[in-house]
């Protein structure tokens, strides 16, 4: 029963001297293979070219910039805006979506270069304008990647670069070029509970002039105005259309021309054309109409926008001075495209008493940043003096983050025992000292140690400035993952280890009843630039040579506690995902690309083929983001919730298992879960047969790596971990026992006896 096999034969090869790309599926491998002389050679080469990297951004963005002028401002923002980001959510794939949001953002900071907005002309941008602009666009962003690549070789050592030194590109890329940290529901709710709490309420209204849920409808508003416009204009183009050709038609029957005078020419010159070349003449004059003055189409005004969620002028005036930039604001010297472009903190352009979003897209993605960044004292935008309000929004901040991750862990877990803010005593060089561990959770043989961490990446970290990135590393994970680690030395070092509850409520912990420790920071950012391949941080003296954690995300939390609805299932994806923080060299783009794998493919571990050096996954959350985006309006076609492929048969045993007392119930039902799609097949085959009387009493079934003895006979639970221990023994293979009783073929009882996975 092996996995299918990957076929022989890829479905894409890319060459290149020493370098050669193969995708199979959802799989790319990546060789090289030169020799040293070849190599240092080939980085003198890539060194040489760097001044002329940034001469070619520098030509094209001025020849970006002259096609920026050759039009009103803001006009060709608003056709490229329209090309990379207008999409069709039912259709949206992220593997073949050909927008590109940040081509956007850049252009907009290059249009804020000039000192006011100007109407030159009535022309508007062409299909052959726009394609150039792109065109220029894709040459600005591929040489100031590469630019960014190459910054840190040095041919004198042709070695890989360090660590630190890929994690500033990684960084730069990131930041760069993706977007979308999470689900903009999902985001709005975490939103709401961070700042509309009344004490910070308050403040928003007092100080920045909104509170969170008018800046919530703003955002919306924002979105729904320009999309508005847009189809309106739309429809009177088409309108337009079908009224030019009755005007030619009847040009044509009659000779006499009864429209407007402004389109007589064109009528005129239509009717002579055969009926084909006519029809598409029409059209192109009704689509030229739509995407006439698009910037103006799509802007709007302080008092539209308050209309729009009727709100008094003030709150939505207020919002949009706060996230809005103005001619002039961006530097005249700005050329390469900045990880922390300001477009990301105010992405809607200020004219005249107009207002244009062409970065709607970063629109709720600005408020937390912003807001703190206008609330926290001592910055350069700070409207804010006092720390003590600092001081306990960050306390409600952290609050909030563990109570909430708590929750997920409770759906998760729901037979578990959820305890938070605990405390135990230490010795420390002697001293006896009090410490905390934020959150425990105990299930079965399990213990969670989990700490959080709600600050957020400074934006020099961002840039990929070393220092920053390593110092706020071992803040957001490093730091909570040491005192998780204190946390296990205590349990497993104590004899009758205790821990502290509030009004003096102790947990004494059975410390040989748990077996396992999972160690898990959680963050309220989104670090899977840094998090996704955990163990590379360890060459930045990251963690030391302790064990690696898994650290997570609230919001990738909350979609896995949402997806996985077994609690044995989420207990193996952790396990399975704590081996990719191993240096197996194997890399994801998040945390949901490894979740997406993990349904899509099975539960077996991956490991590089044999001969190449490292495996890269392409895109696993294209389920998520149908069924998300369904979920929250923008998808019109239903999409199920991703899930991994389990027979019903299956599910009925694992339903059982957790309903059954007692402990080790858990491993039980891994073992099932261990098992491969088609032997799960196999199995749910056999219950099936369980219902024939004539069938044995007994049934065994011989997986690649579980065995599982399925029987109808009154076994009890000794009789049956006997009974596993034998046919483990032979067989050199996890074995579980079910006793399986009643119609719907329930579990009565169980054995289970382990074999280590590196002894299989």
């Amino acid at each position: 029963m092996k996995p299918k096999a990957k076929p022989d034969k890829p479905d894409e090869v890319f060459k290149a001297p020493g370098f050669r790309i193969e995708r199979r599926g959802r799989f790319t491998t990546i060789d090289t293979h030169r020799t040293p002389e070849e190599h240092k050679r080939f980085l003198e080469r890539i060194i040489k070219s760097r001044p002329l990297l940034l001469d070619e951004v520098q030509n094209a963005t001025q020849d970006l910039l002259k096609l920026v002028h050759k039009f009103n401002s803001l006009e060709l923002l608003a056709q490229v805006w329209f090309n990379n980001s207008v999409m069709d959510p039912n259709q949206y794939k992220e593997y073949s979506f050909e927008g590109r949001l940040h081509y956007v953002e850049h252009l907009s900071a290059l249009e804020l270069k000039d000192a006011v907005h100007e109407l030159r002309t009535t022309e508007m941008p062409g299909g052959a304008e726009i394609k150039k602009a792109q065109e220029l666009l894709d040459i600005i962003f591929g040489r100031t990647l590469f630019y960014y690549a190459s910054e840190a070789l040095n041919p004198e050592q042709p070695g890989h670069l360090s660590r630190l030194d890929r994690l500033r590109f990684e960084t730069i890329v990131h930041e760069l070029t993706i977007r979308f940290p999470t689900y903009f529901s999902h985001h709005a709710d975490i939103l709401r509970a961070m700042f509309g709490r009344d004490f910070v309420n308050c403040r928003l209204e007092g100080e920045l002039g909104f509170n969170i849920e008018q800046a919530l409808k703003c955002v919306q508003a924002t979105s729904d105005l320009m999309m508005e416009r847009l189809l309106d204009r739309r429809d009177k183009a088409r309108e337009f259309g079908e009224q030019l050709r009755t005007y030619v038609e009847e040009f044509k029957r009659t000779g006499k021309f009864t429209g407007p005078d402004e389109i007589r020419e064109a009528a005129n010159q239509i009717r002579n054309m055969r009926g084909k070349r006519a029809k598409q003449t029409i059209k192109g004059i009704a689509v030229s109409w739509a995407f006439y003055n698009l910037h103006d189409t799509c802007s709007f005004t302080a008092s539209e926008l308050a209309g729009k969620v009727q709100l008094d002028l003030r709150p939505a005036e207020a919002f949009l001075d706060k996230f809005s930039l103005h001619f002039g604001d961006i530097p005249a010297d700005y050329l390469l495209p900045q990880p922390t472009s300001p477009v990301r903190l105010k992405p809607i352009i200020k004219y005249g008493e107009k207002y244009f979003c062409p970065a709607v897209h970063l629109l709720i993605w600005a408020l937390k940043p912003q807001i703190e960044k206008l609330l926290k004292p001592g910055g350069t935008d700070a409207i804010s003096s006092e720390p003590k309000f600092w001081e306990r929004y960050q306390r409600h901040r952290s609050n909030f983050l563990m109570q909430r991750a708590l929750a997920y862990f409770a759906d998760l877990l729901p037979r578990a025992e959820v305890y938070s803010n605990l405390h135990y005593s230490i010795v420390e060089n002697g001293v006896e000292k009090v410490v905390e561990l934020d959150g425990l959770v105990l299930l079965d043989r399990y213990a969670f140690l989990i700490e959080g961490k709600a600050g957020e990446v400074s934006p020099s970290a961002r840039r990929g400035a070393h220092l920053r990135l390593v110092a706020d590393l071992k803040e957001l994970v490093e730091e909570p993952h040491r005192q998780a680690l204190r946390a296990r030395t205590y349990i497993t070092t104590t004899e009758r280890p205790i821990f502290k509850l509030g009004a003096g409520t102790e947990i004494h912990l059975d410390k040989n009843m748990r077996q396992q420790f999972f160690l898990i920071t959680v963050t309220l950012e989104n670090l899977d630039v840094f998090t996704k391949e955990l163990f590379q941080l360890k060459e930045l003296g990251i963690f030391g040579e302790s064990d690696v954690p898994w650290a997570i995300s609230i919001d990738d939390l909350r979609i896995i506690a949402e997806t996985i609805k077994v609690p044995a299932q989420f207990i193996q994806y952790l396990k399975w995902r704590l081996h990719l923080n191993q240096h197996i060299k194997i890399v994801a783009q998040s945390e949901l690309d490894w979740l997406g794998y993990y349904l899509a493919e099975g539960p077996q571990r991956l490991k590089v083929p044999a001969g190449y050096d490292y495996m890269m996954l392409e895109t696993y959350t294209t389920a998520f983001d149908d069924f998300y985006l369904y979920e929250q309006g923008e998808r019109t076609i239903p999409a199920p919730r991703p899930s991994q492929f389990c027979p019903p048969e299956l599910m009925t045993i694992l339903a059982s298992l957790e309903a059954l007392d007692g402990i080790n119930y858990i491993a039980a039902s891994e073992a099932f879960l261990d098992l491969s799609f088609d032997e799960r097949k196999l199995v749910a085959n056999y219950i099936r047969q369980t219902h024939n009387k004539a069938h044995s009493d007994q049934i065994e079934f011989v997986g690649e790596r579980t065995v599982v003895i399925l029987t109808t006979s009154a076994n009890d639970p000794k009789a049956c971990g006997t009974l596993a221990q034998s046919v483990a023994q032979e067989r050199g293979k996890t074995t579980v026992v079910l006793v399986l009783t009643g119609t719907e073929r329930k579990v009565k009882a169980f054995g289970i006896c382990e074999i280590p996975q590196n002894v299989r």
